[in-house]
């Protein structure tokens, strides 16, 4: 009896430590422990992450975070230098391009992709070729399916890219065009401005400066009329 109670007691703590371990690992991060990282951080640095780890669960009463948790957290989330924008065609095109060569070697590919962390690129990947192979099959790949089929998957990802882009080079050679055209018919015109099929142009520079002699002439002739009008009727009969 004794020999089966110590094994239940044991069982029942092992069952508590992984309650705890998955606690850990599960648990989502706070803004206050994000805070507290980046001030330790600053005061400690990048090197020392069990110290970070000890400091910043000494200011929470929650379940520790490891050190490796605060590290990863630093370098995939918090750090003022990650790239958390949406992948663009060229980053895309190199991340896939240079996975034919270099295959899952996410640091060195990284160095190729400023902002963008290991993991960060290795998420991306899987999940770019998740999407592939659903939109081939109609259905998601096991893990082992991705693997067997990676490079096939990787060459008509790439495939797509320059696809996209050459669309995208396409459009914008388009606008230029047409701001091209615009821009000659400016030129052309000048100062004119068309006002529709059937009348002329209206030369706006000159308009006003014509529109003020009109009317100084006006203003002249009913002067002449009024003074006409003043003077005596005798002096018309001799």
């Amino acid at each position: 009896m004794v020999k089966v109670h110590l094994k239940l007691k044991s069982s029942q703590n092992s069952i508590v430590v992984c309650k705890d371990n998955l606690s850990k690992k599960r648990r989502s991060w706070t803004i206050q422990e994000d805070e507290a990282i980046k001030d330790l951080v600053h005061q400690i640095g990048t090197q020392q992450w069990a110290i970070v780890a000890d400091r910043l669960n000494s200011m929470f009463d929650l379940p520790g975070r490891t050190g490796k948790q605060c590290r990863e957290r630093w370098h995939n989330h918090l750090n003022p230098c990650v790239n958390k924008q949406a992948w663009s065609l060229d980053e895309e095109f190199l991340l896939f391009q240079s996975h034919l060569s270099l295959g899952n070697k996410w640091a060195e590919i990284s160095k190729l992709l400023p902002g963008r962390t290991d993991n960060s690129i290795k998420n991306h990947f899987y999940s770019s070729l998740k999407r592939q192979y659903r939109k081939l099959n109609g259905m998601d790949g096991t893990r082992e399916e991705l693997k067997q089929c990676d490079e096939f998957l990787t060459s008509c990802i790439v495939s797509s890219i320059l696809k996209r882009i050459k669309q995208k080079q396409n459009k914008i050679h388009e606008v230029e065009a047409e701001d091209n055209l615009a821009s000659a018919s400016t030129t052309e015109y000048g100062n004119f401005t068309p006002i529709g099929e059937d009348f002329d142009l209206i030369d706006y520079a000159n308009y006003e400066n014509q529109f003020c002699q009109e009317e100084e002439m006006y203003e002249e002739a009913w002067d002449f009329k009024d003074e006409m009008l003043m003077m005596p009727f005798e002096i018309f009969e001799n």
